[in-house]
């Protein structure tokens, strides 16, 4: 199963032997930790490579050549660990220092993290992973403009809007995972803001999209 895994992501992405074997611990590690808590939903749990590192990749894929990424409501570390993981292959090609931040408030989901983390950093791992347990409002404003933030599945449109605006309004791109509802939300989040946004089609689920945001302002 997780080979058939494996040779999906290869269709998406070159990856190293090394991101492979992250990759492999990362899902075995959610496996076992499922086990005692909802790290995410047990039905997309068979479907693990598809559902939830298939789709990472491709929120990695807006901004490939980014290398500051903060992940918004990480949960169980799609797509940040996934982002963070595809970014160490990055470091044979480029000197310049690789950032990801994973902000998740629920201590249990990063405890998790952390144990992904010290396991993937194992074996020349040069990117700078920090997870942060606060809230989302209060640590964003306290991080250094990113390339990216970016958001799984967490909240409408305008919320992300105002919980991101100190880093969207200053230059970083907001790259959010949305549903069959997107449409209805940019309507809706149009009233408010001035922004530039590039629609791109999951290639994972039906009716799914991936808002690439530039250039966000109040109105």
């Amino acid at each position: 199963m997780d080979q058939i895994g494996l040779t999906r992501i290869r269709t998406l992405i070159e990856i190293s032997r090394e991101t492979e074997i992250r990759l492999l611990n990362y899902i075995f590690l959610l496996r076992q930790w499922q086990l005692k808590m909802n790290l995410v939903s047990s039905s997309t749990l068979k479907d693990v490579w598809m559902r939830h590192v298939m789709d990472s990749i491709q929120i990695f894929q807006v901004a490939p050549t980014a290398t500051q990424w903060v992940d918004i409501g990480s949960g169980a570390g799609f797509p940040g660990l996934i982002v963070a993981i595809l970014l160490a292959d990055l470091k044979r090609k480029n000197d310049e220092l690789l950032k990801v931040h994973l902000v998740e408030v629920i201590r249990k989901k990063c405890s998790f993290l952390e144990a992904v983390s010290r396991e993937i950093k194992k074996n020349d791992f040069d990117v700078s992973l920090t997870i942060h347990n606060k809230r989302i409002e209060i640590i964003l404003p306290r991080l250094q403009v990113p390339n990216v933030v970016c958001a799984r599945a967490l909240t409408s449109l305008n919320r992300l809007f105002d919980i991101t605006y100190c880093h969207l309004s200053a230059g970083a791109i907001g790259i959010f995972s949305k549903g069959q509802g997107y449409l209805k939300e940019l309507t809706e989040a149009k009233q408010r803001w001035y922004f530039d946004v590039i629609t791109h089609y999951s290639c994972v689920m039906n009716n799914s999209v991936i808002l690439e945001i530039h250039n966000l302002k109040k109105k």
